[in-house]
């Protein structure tokens, strides 16, 4: 009776071992899917482009060979443009505002080729999942600009989000 009971008891481990590694196989299989993926972009990047006036005063796409930008807190970071006439950048997780050195002719370090255009938004920290965390969203409020070689700068879109289709500001150029 001894050797029953014994046997009753190890099969009970056994059974219970044998649930345990099922639940764990369980729990493990299904925690780690496909939903847990972010795909969603964390850092937001604002895009723009450059134009010139027409006569019939509308904006015309226009193609700079080799331009320079400077962004960021010390304008340490930099962008060359060459044979482009688009552009983007992330703006400040810390900061409302970004000021940018535009510099039409990369070649040339003449006063006359060299503007400052300042962009001024709100900062919105939105959660997008568990697994992406949070990003900031920026709606873009105002911007200003000297003139050597820039004529406006305009913001036809001011939310900046992650469509990469939409230009959130349109630097004018002069003739």
């Amino acid at each position: 009776m001894d050797g029953a009971i014994a046997m009753n008891r190890s099969s009970n481990y056994l059974i219970k071992f044998q649930t345990a590694l099922l639940a764990v196989t369980f729990f493990c299989t299904t925690s780690c899917t496909q939903n847990d993926l972010c795909l969603e972009p964390q850092a937001l990047a604002m895009r723009g482009g450059f134009y010139y006036n027409d006569t019939a005063n509308l904006h015309v796409d226009t193609l700079l060979e080799n331009a320079n930008l400077r962004f960021g807190s010390s304008s340490n970071y930099f962008s060359n443009l060459k044979n482009n006439s688009k552009f983007g950048f992330p703006l400040s997780q810390l900061a409302d505002s970004v000021s940018v050195i535009f510099q039409s002719d990369s070649n040339s370090m003449a006063p006359e080729t060299i503007d400052t255009f300042t962009l001024i938004y709100i900062r919105e920290l939105h959660f997008i999942s568990v697994a992406c965390g949070y990003q900031n969203r920026f709606s873009l409020q105002k911007a200003s600009t000297t003139t050597h070689v820039i004529d406006s700068v305009l913001i036809p879109t001011p939310q900046v989000t992650n469509q990469s289709s939409k230009e959130n500001i349109h630097i004018v150029l002069k003739k």
